[in-house]
């Protein structure tokens, strides 16, 4: 029996994975799924720095952030969803600041709101131990 088309089908299954990873990974970047109600202010090797605004009814799609802070620049209140499905409310008060470790969750927003999110990025050294 010929192992090459075998061999070739894997690899073929193995990169169509990879795509299909690479696809869902950028599909969940807030960023990318929410254009009308986010805007990058800034992004470097250290941080991501987002301006999140939106109006009640508006729904921001499944999405994920690393461990990041939440800072409220009006009063604001959104019903989340996490991605095992539990749904809680929160509300944040102007002026208000939060740590928020990683998470991937969706909103709902029950009231306007307005709030900076500065994402944390992993360094090298961390990811090594050092």
């Amino acid at each position: 029996m010929n192992k090459l088309p075998v061999l070739f089908h894997t690899i073929l299954l193995i990169a169509l994975a990879l795509c299909f990873a690479a696809t869902t990974a950028s599909a969940q970047d807030m960023a990318k799924v929410a254009t009308n109600n986010v805007k990058v202010l800034l992004e470097n090797d250290n941080v991501r720095v987002l301006e999140v605004q939106f109006k009640a009814g508006d729904k921001l799609p499944m999405h994920s952030h690393p461990n990041h802070v939440l800072y409220a620049m009006i009063d604001g209140k959104v019903k989340t969803t996490l991605a095992d499905g539990k749904v809680v409310d929160t509300e944040v008060k102007a002026g208000e600041a939060k740590w928020v470790d990683k998470v991937t969750h969706e909103n709902e927003a029950l009231k306007d709101g307005h709030v900076i999110i500065v994402e944390m990025k992993e360094h090298k050294m961390m990811k090594k131990g050092k």
